[in-house]
């Protein structure tokens, strides 16, 4: 039985990043030029999906795309950067609630924005998102029909995106999505997390949240400090995989 293909929206932008510099290097000609079949076989994704993400990622300048005599489309790297794994913040702790709360924001009309409008929404002092690695994952979004990209090369939300982030945004609060905001706040003695803070990049109301941090709090993992301020225990810091502080 043929697998079925991995939808354009679930894949991941690192592996998408090998994908295109793995086919740039296997290039038949001495521009590096590769088709939307040869990405689309090597990802194991529908070839039309392939085709809209590296139509929209061709717009943003960090692919060209050239017509053949057969009016075909091949692509090239134009300007893709590498990835800054070891120096951006960590992909695997960007819950998809805080995505899409960066991308569409808390109103009923999200507004547009550039890649580094909706980058500087993710930033935390854990470290800076990295730029490549957005926009890679908004190019996936944009070929799954929940994004558009202007002229201006801003980002538009459409509506079946709004519909999706309004899915994302009403689904239960976990565990993992919490601690994954206060990881990235790095809280400590002299720079206590505040839970609206938490509140605002998760896009949830702070009674929510405060339900959550009494919880924790109860269970040894949290110390509410004077002004409501949070932080984690060395328990709690046992449960996000760190050393206590000494």
């Amino acid at each position: 039985m043929t697998p079925r293909p991995t939808p354009v929206a679930t894949i991941d932008p690192a592996a998408l990043h090998l994908a295109l510099n793995w086919a740039h290097h296997r290039a038949a000609d001495h521009l590096h030029r590769f088709t939307i079949q040869r990405v689309a076989d090597r990802m194991r994704v529908a070839a039309p999906d392939i085709g809209r993400t590296l139509d929209v990622l061709a717009a943003l300048g960090l692919l060209a795309a050239d017509r053949t005599r057969h009016n075909t489309t091949i692509y090239r790297l134009a300007a893709l950067p590498e990835l800054r794994t070891a120096a951006c913040r960590p992909a695997s702790g960007i819950s998809a609630r805080e995505l899409w709360v960066a991308v569409v924001g808390t109103g009923s009309k999200a507004p547009d924005a550039t890649t580094d409008e909706i980058a500087e929404r993710l930033d935390v002092p854990a470290g800076m998102v990295d730029r490549t690695w957005l926009a890679l994952r908004l190019a996936t979004f944009a070929a799954a029909g929940r994004l558009g990209l202007t002229h201006e090369q801003r980002w538009s939300v459409t509506r079946l995106g709004l519909d999706y982030a309004r899915g994302i945004r009403q689904a239960p609060l976990t565990d993992r999505e919490m601690w994954a905001a206060i990881a990235t706040e790095q809280p400590s003695m002299r720079h206590p997390v505040h839970p609206a803070v938490l509140a605002w990049r998760l896009g949830l109301e702070t009674d929510l949240v405060d339900v959550w941090v009494y919880r924790a709090t109860r269970e040894g993992l949290l110390t509410r400090l004077e002004g409501g301020v949070l932080l984690i225990t060395d328990t709690g810091r046992a449960q996000l995989g760190e050393q206590p502080v000494p």
